[in-house]
């Protein structure tokens, strides 16, 4: 019924309020030197040990075991005595059975601390959250072998300061080891140290790219899927955009885009050239506009750039810049112009503005005879513009600004 106490001879079992002692003593007559393993039954001593037990019906179990301590006879041994170890019962220094204590280390594996320590309770067993954490801790790491398919991705130990790198076993999904940062040496060296690796699966880091090159040369570098997804929906988000103002309406409403563009123009160029459309409602907008309220808000509050980092978990610099933004405009995405019709023209009027032609009435006319629509008011809205960046960036400044000829 107790295999574990195959070993001893149980002299009485008694109940002392609500723990069940059993009193039991070892069977042999002799015992090995931990040492130098010499036999050994020369008897020097005897003691007294208390082992906890696992709980008999719900009742905790105290084992009073009388041992011996015996003299070590060979010559050379370091230790003079020994005390006497019954298998699968005792073993040096613990105060619990090997059977209780795994039950211990899987209480603690399961629920950890002080939940750990509740459910202990309820099973008989009188343990604190501190002793099945120290249980964990001293469980051995476990053999990691040959790994043919490791997976290498970072992890934060302090967000935005502290990272460490977490390797895991791709056939078995299960994490094998834990390195102290996330440098390419530190990868490289756990790859030389573990040979017999063939597919390396990782993030887009460089680091681990060449840790990979030097720890295992051999290995085929792949991405893993959820950072190819990722990387793929960020990419296509801030395409999206960028160009959201190039989005065209549905070709049955291309008669009314018509209309619109042409109301537009005639309105002037800077409200086409400069029209910035409605951020779109994406996540990466709905985003900022709620770290620009949350940043805004605590900076008000008297918060230091630093204070508010550790607050919203964000990096100062882009703390520091969210802070300068009056408006969360200008931390979003700037529209492109939309389209007008001097779109087809440009090239010829930036020619001719160069070779010094300014006079907007006389580009109308040029620009009229290769298929132009619209108003001299877009032409020299337009040309005023480009007039104002040559003022800032002269090119030549004997090169004359006027499209007349001079006069004399």
């Amino acid at each position: 019924m107790l295999p574990h106490l195959v070993g001893v001879v149980v002299a009485g079992v008694r109940r002392v309020g609500s723990t069940i002692r059993i009193a039991a003593e070892p069977t042999g007559d002799r015992d090995w030197c931990p040492r130098c393993d010499g036999e050994s039954a020369r008897v020097h001593s005897r003691d007294r040990r208390q082992l906890a037990d696992t709980a008999i019906g719900g009742h905790p179990v105290m084992i009073d075991l009388r041992v011996r301590r015996f003299f070590c006879d060979t010559i050379d041994c370091t230790a003079k005595t020994f005390a006497e170890q019954v298998p699968d019962l005792t073993r040096a220094w613990s105060r619990r059975t090997p059977v209780l204590g795994a039950m211990v280390t899987a209480i603690g594996l399961a629920v950890a601390g002080r939940a750990g320590a509740r459910l202990a309770t309820r099973l008989g067993v009188a343990v604190g959250r501190d002793t099945l954490l120290r249980a964990v801790r001293a469980m051995g790491d476990p053999e990691i072998g040959e790994v043919s398919v490791l997976g290498i991705d970072d992890f934060a130990i302090r967000r935005g300061h502290v990272y460490g790198t977490l390797v895991l076993d791709m056939v078995t999904s299960r994490p094998i080891d834990l390195l102290a940062d996330r440098t390419s040496d530190t990868v490289a060296d756990w790859l030389k140290e573990h040979p017999g690796t063939e597919v390396v699966c990782r993030d887009r880091a460089g680091a681990y790219a060449e840790g990979i090159r030097i720890g295992a040369p051999d290995a085929v570098q792949v991405a893993d899927r959820w950072h190819l997804w990722h990387n793929l929906a960020e990419a296509v988000e801030k395409t999206v955009t960028r160009h959201r103002a190039d989005l065209r309406l549905p070709a049955e409403d291309a008669e009314n885009v018509d209309v619109v563009n042409v109301d537009v123009v005639t309105a002037g160029v800077d409200e086409v050239l400069h029209a910035e459309s409605e951020p779109i409602d994406g996540r990466l907008v709905t985003r900022t506009r709620e770290r620009h309220a949350a940043v805004r808000q605590l900076i008000s509050q008297g918060m230091s750039i630093s204070a508010i980092g550790r607050n919203l978990s964000l990096d100062r610099r882009t703390v520091r810049r969210f802070a300068r933004a009056t408006e969360v405009e200008e931390l979003l995405t700037k529209a492109e112009s939309r389209a007008s019709l001097l779109d087809e023209f440009k090239s010829h009027l930036h020619e001719r503005f160069n070779a010094g032609c300014t006079d907007a009435a006389r580009l109308t006319r040029e620009i009229a005879l290769l298929g132009y629509r619209g108003s001299d008011k877009t032409v020299r809205r337009t040309c005023n513009h480009c007039g104002a960046l040559a003022t800032r960036f002269p090119q030549d400044p004997l090169r004359r600004r006027s499209g007349r000829p001079p006069a004399g």
